[in-house]
């Protein structure tokens, strides 16, 4: 097994785009098709908001550069055929994040981009209820107001995926992404997506992807760099007044907590009562597992803790809020896979006296 690293930087995302009917059917349309277009600057987020176009053509203007310019533009482009082949294969590789189309009338070859890349990235709002446009291809709605308008346009990021194939997250350096069912997930709240990420994987050489997946079950990949491999903690050492308890774990007994006055089978960490802990040292390290070396008279602890640790049977042990899970890596498949054992939070991990206990989790606890 090999422990690769990776880094994810965000960047900036693809911006939706309105695409405006400006054929000689919709021409008594236009106050009402800018009226909309002004609405969505007022209704969206400057980092939401749209690029514009215009059927039959291919260029697309920021939203704010087409309202100061939008009666020459449309003095320019009025009249154009009801096609949208011109914009969608301007776009080549690069995919927008929506490809609103409003119209008075069925787009001709609005049909033959179905099974396109990015067919499933279409909508179309009608200007008349009573004329059907997509005929059941793509999501289809009326221009009712502007706010109906913002929401078909800005579809919002609803997660952040990291994964390796043939990996299994196994550090990782912000609290706001969270290992689920083998990748690293971080959702809206997250705040910054930025992270680089250690993979336990069962190959010399692996590759990871990234997906920023938004509401509407579309996503654009993330771009995904090699990264340095972090030094290793520093191990600092236990006060004696907490050695009692570690020897009594690593012989298999409950430990006597001074801070409750109750008992605590081997590896729990946190008093009943959530109040105190037998480990005192250990709480600023906050969740996951801490690697512990303990001899006789003294014992040491990593001054890290990691979401996961690697077994001395090369299993994994994920923490969680509950117990901690197991994962096994199965070469015939090369991945891995969730035992239906549970894990245990005091593990020994080498003859030498090294462990490993699982510290009070948190749902998404990284490091």
């Amino acid at each position: 097994m090999n422990e690769t690293w990776f880094q994810l930087r965000s960047r900036s995302f693809p911006r939706p785009v309105v695409v405006l009917d400006v054929s000689a059917a919709a021409a008594a349309l236009w106050p009402v098709l800018h009226s909309t277009v002004e609405g969505l600057a007022e209704e969206l987020p400057a980092a939401a908001r749209p690029d514009v176009a215009f059927l039959g053509d291919s260029v697309r203007y920021p939203l704010d550069a087409f309202l100061k310019r939008a009666d020459e533009l449309i003095a320019v482009n009025r009249g154009r055929g009801r096609v949208i082949s011109p914009l969608l294969e301007s776009f080549g590789a690069h995919s927008p994040a929506r490809v609103v189309v409003i119209t008075t009338r069925p787009v001709i070859d609005l049909a033959d981009w179905r099974s396109s890349p990015n067919a499933g990235r279409i909508a179309v709002i009608r200007t008349d209820p009573t004329v059907p446009i997509a005929n059941g291809l793509y999501p289809e709605t009326d221009l009712a107001d502007v706010r109906a308008v913002a929401a078909v346009v800005h579809q919002p990021v609803a997660q952040i995926r990291l994964a390796v194939e043939g990996g299994l997250p196994v550090s990782w350096d912000i609290r706001s992404y969270r290992f689920e069912n083998g990748e690293l997930v971080a959702d809206p709240s997250a705040g910054s997506w930025d992270v680089r990420a250690g993979f336990l994987v069962g190959k010399e050489s692996a590759t990871a992807s990234a997906r920023l997946i938004r509401a509407d079950k579309t996503f654009d990949p993330l771009p995904v760099e090699n990264a340095e491999t972090p030094e290793e903690p520093q191990w600092l050492p236990f006060p004696p007044s907490e050695l009692t308890a570690l020897d009594a774990w690593r012989a298999g007994r409950s430990a006597h907590c001074r801070a409750c006055g109750q008992d605590h089978t081997p590896g729990v960490v946190a008093c009943s009562d959530e109040k105190g802990t037998i480990l005192p040292s250990t709480v600023r390290l906050g969740t996951g597992f801490v690697r512990v070396r303990v001899k006789m008279f003294k014992a040491d602890f990593a001054s890290t803790a990691r979401p996961t640790c690697l077994l001395s049977d090369g299993r994994v042990a994920v923490s969680t809020a509950d117990e901690p899970e197991l994962w096994a890596f199965d070469s015939d498949s090369n991945q891995w896979q969730k035992s239906d054992e549970p894990g245990r939070r005091f593990e020994r991990l080498s003859e030498d006296d090294e462990y490993a206990i699982a510290l009070p989790a948190a749902r998404g606890a990284g490091r």
